[in-house]
């Protein structure tokens, strides 16, 4: 299934801690978010710190894709695998544990759009 492929990719660069990787990714739907909420520079570089900032999380690590099912938005157009065990959150996840000992997680937004006329899949805000 396409939809698997691309947040398994997506949790690979996560492993793999590929902020390029990760930027690239995302590159176009952050831009898209930029634009609708008409962000100046700073306030766009400030975002992109704040959701890059997780790869340089001690001990971060996705779990498994698992537990989870795929839901349609948008006439069918987007599609977000999101859990069934943690009900409301997207599928890709990760852990670690914070300064205090406590155990953390962290549910990454990830819906993908399938574009008139192609089979590609991409991120959207």
């Amino acid at each position: 299934m396409l939809v698997v492929a691309a947040y398994e990719k997506f949790r690979q660069l996560i492993i793999k801690k590929d902020v390029a990787g990760m930027a690239a990714t995302v590159y176009d739907k952050e831009k898209e978010v930029a634009q609708t909420y008409f962000m100046d520079e700073a306030l766009s570089l400030e975002r992109k710190e704040d959701h890059l900032e997780f790869c340089t999380i001690p001990g971060l690590k996705p779990i498994p894709l698992e537990n989870y099912k795929a839901v349609f938005y948008g006439n069918g157009r987007m599609i977000a695998l999101r859990r069934t065990d943690y009900l409301g959150k997207y599928a890709l996840v990760s852990k670690y544990i914070n300064e205090q000992g406590n155990v953390r997680m962290i549910h990454h937004y990830y819906v993908l759009l399938r574009t008139k006329g192609s089979k590609e899949l991409i991120p959207i805000r």
